[in-house]
């Protein structure tokens, strides 16, 4: 009988790298996978925001199927093999998005009063 995998990838060490995203809440996210055919999971705090298969070693990209909402997000991420062995979670990445559309005035014409009272556009 082989034995049993009881032992988790390591702790990543360095946080997800996080491009954009800040006004869209769709940023992209980059986690490292260490052991193939293993599933790095993506953390905001405690609750998952999604999942990636590695099938490669390295750099691997989440996809967010919902946009984060406006607010600071501590996004992080562990590696799960095959035997579901988690490891720790990796440092924290903070990304404050804002979809909050600011709305700029249009000035479409200026209205100037002349000496005699009178006004012109």
């Amino acid at each position: 009988m082989a034995p049993t995998d009881t032992v988790p990838p390591a702790t990543p060490s360095s946080a997800p790298v996080v491009t954009g995203g800040t006004g869209d809440g769709l940023p992209t996210v980059v986690g490292q996978c260490t052991e193939v055919n293993s599933t790095l999971i993506l953390y905001n705090g405690a609750t998952v925001l999604a999942t990636k298969s590695c099938t490669t070693l390295g750099a691997n990209t989440f996809t967010l199927s919902t946009a984060l909402a406006s607010g600071t997000h501590s996004l992080s991420y562990t590696e799960k093999d095959s035997a579901q062995n988690e490891s720790g979670k990796s440092p924290v990445y903070s990304l404050v998005v804002d979809r909050v559309i600011t709305l700029v005035p249009v000035v479409d014409r200026v209205t100037s009063s002349l000496p005699d009272g009178s006004y012109s556009t």
